[in-house]
């Protein structure tokens, strides 16, 4: 298991990438009726991805941007859009990071007791590596399909300010 912080180098291929490894409470969101602020728990470990620029001389995140549904099926050729939505969970956003790697974000609302004013999101995601037209790092990671896939909690892009 990876544990927060962690910087995992991986200079087997020509990018010379970093994955370095950033823990969240993110997995579960209790969202509120009443008034109070939402409350967010739920562990998780997820990887970003950077690499060195020798320019500015400074490890750089991969950026990333927000595509579609559609632009995701053309760009990795599979339906494993429409087979999380089959599922009956709702498809948020997708990202496609600069170094080709996809994060796929899903959730679904865990149901709730009649006496609870809250409703608890439960977020999910799914690592695409298109470099290779599979799961990202499907073998080491035993990803057998979309379902574990993912290393939960939700991604966000980071910005280039949190870094530097």
């Amino acid at each position: 298991m990876f544990q927060h912080g962690q910087v995992v180098y991986r200079g087997d291929n020509e990018r010379d990438e970093l994955e370095i490894w950033v823990d969240a409470y993110d997995i579960f969101c209790e969202k509120y009726d009443s008034g109070k602020e939402d409350l967010w728990t739920g562990h998780s470990y997820k990887p970003y991805f950077y690499h060195y620029d020798a320019v500015s001389d400074r490890l750089e995140s991969y950026a990333g941007e927000e595509i579609t549904p559609e632009e995701f099926k053309e760009l990795s050729k599979t339906n494993i859009i429409e087979e999380i939505e089959a599922e009956g969970y709702t498809v948020g956003k997708i990202i496609h990071w600069g170094n080709d790697i996809v994060t796929i974000n899903y959730h679904y609302i865990m149901p709730q007791d009649e006496d609870e004013p809250s409703e608890t999101y439960v977020y999910k995601n799914v690592i695409w590596d298109n470099r290779v037209g599979d799961y990202w790092r499907k073998d080491e990671r035993g990803v057998t399909s979309w379902e574990n896939a993912g290393e939960w909690g939700s991604y966000g892009i980071p910005r280039y300010d949190a870094i530097g």
